[in-house]
Order: structure tokens, then C-alpha cells, then sequence
């Protein structure tokens, strides 16, 4: 696919040329013709990938809704049992554990994990700049109350599929709310294990971020 399009952009230069050199002033109007060919062939090049694009979102659908309920579910008996202040130390380790055994469980997904534009742990969290791009795009949508859908970022290697986070638990205030409103050994935990925690300040109905599903291409 990637070479077929070349061969067309290279022979659409060629005309190009061939119009401007040989049709003195009616060049404009050839060369928006040009034009108009060139964009419908990077068009459709783009339609081709974003369809194989798509065929990765059943599969990361399951991974999105079993990853999001059994996090849920522990953290809640970590909650429970501990406190909110407890189920920090809980979620710092349950987070990665299960991000590398969906990794694993699936041959061709390369990583899953939870990005933010406020990351709380930067060292495993922080988003590419294309996943930046998009997560200030679905923020602003859902700053102006549109609908956040599933994301794509396709490159030759990985294809990564984005899921909106949104904060519709109060429990997540607990933890991710405005610091003058949480408990004091709550925020001290954050400090204790997470020293640059920057996922504070959320409010309920909130975009938080995304979970981030990367298959190899």
C-alpha cells in the first residue's frame, strides 16, 4: 500500500510539471486540477489505513471493559480494607501489574496503559505527542460538552486505540479531586508515592485522560 502510493504521488508530479511547462496561462486552472487529484489520492490512502484501524476496535473494546472492571473492583476492596489512603500503595502496584498482563495475554498488543495530560506517575504515563494531540482534542470536546468517541493513531508500526477516561465515580474524587477537599493522609500518601502527581483538581464529569491499547502493525 505505502508503495503504490508513492508510484502514484511520483507520476502525479510528473503531470504536474508536464502542465505547468507546456500550457503557458492556463497553468491555474490545470494546476488546481492537479491538485484536487493529488488530495483524492491522499485521501484515499488515509480511508485504506483508517479501516485497518478500525478492525482493532472489537478486540479493544473487551481489553477496555475487563481492564476497567477488574481495576474498579480492586480498588474498591483496597478502599474497603484500607482507606483511600491505602488504596493508593494498592493501586500504584495493581496499575502496572496489569498493564504488562494484558500485554502479555495478547501476542500482538505491544502496551497498555493510562495516559493524562496530568499524569500522575510520568515515568509509565506520559502520552507520545501524537497521544497528546488527541487527548487535548477530546478534552475540548468534552470542555464544550461534545461526545468523546475511540481514538486512532496509525503509524507503520502500532496502531493505538484510544479510550476516553472520564471521571463519573465520586469514589475518583477521593483521590484525583481538588486538594483542599481530600483527606490529609490522602494527600500525603500521593506525596509518599507519587512525589509528581499532577491528577488533582478533577471534577465530576470530568475527562481524565485514556486508555491507550498499542497492537504492532
Amino acid at each position: 500500500m505505502v508503495h503504490g502510493h508513492n508510484r502514484h504521488w511520483r507520476l502525479s508530479k510528473r503531470i504536474m510539471l508536464g502542465i505547468l511547462i507546456g500550457h503557458g496561462p492556463g497553468w491555474t486552472i490545470s494546476l488546481g486540477i492537479v491538485v484536487l487529484i493529488l488530495l483524492l489520492g491522499l485521501g484515499c490512502a488515509h480511508t485504506r489505513v483508517t479501516v485497518e484501524g478500525q478492525d482493532r476496535l472489537p478486540p479493544s473494546k473487551l481489553i477496555a471493559q475487563e481492564f476497567s472492571t477488574t481495576l474498579r473492583s480492586e480498588l474498591n476492596k483496597a478502599i474497603e480494607n484500607g482507606g483511600p489512603a491505602g488504596a493508593i500503595a494498592v493501586c500504584q502496584g495493581i496499575s502496572p501489574r496489569m498493564e504488562e498482563q494484558f500485554s502479555a495475554r495478547y501476542p500482538e498488543v505491544l502496551r497498555v496503559r493510562r495516559i493524562s495530560l496530568q499524569t500522575r506517575n510520568p515515568q509509565t504515563h506520559m502520552p507520545t505527542v501524537e497521544e497528546k494531540r488527541w487527548l487535548l482534542s477530546a478534552q475540548e470536546a468534552a470542555q464544550n460538552k461534545k461526545p468523546v468517541e475511540p481514538g486512532w493513531i496509525i503509524t507503520r508500526q502500532k496502531t493505538t486505540v484510544l479510550f476516553p477516561i472520564t471521571i463519573n465515580d465520586p469514589v475518583c474524587l477521593l483521590c484525583h479531586g481538588e486538594p483542599a477537599h481530600m483527606m490529609e493522609e490522602v494527600k500525603t500518601a500521593l506525596r509518599a508515592h507519587y512525589p509528581q502527581d499532577q491528577a488533582t483538581g478533577y471534577q465530576f464529569g470530568d475527562f481524565r485522560g485514556a486508555l491507550a491499547i498499542e497492537w504492532r502493525n
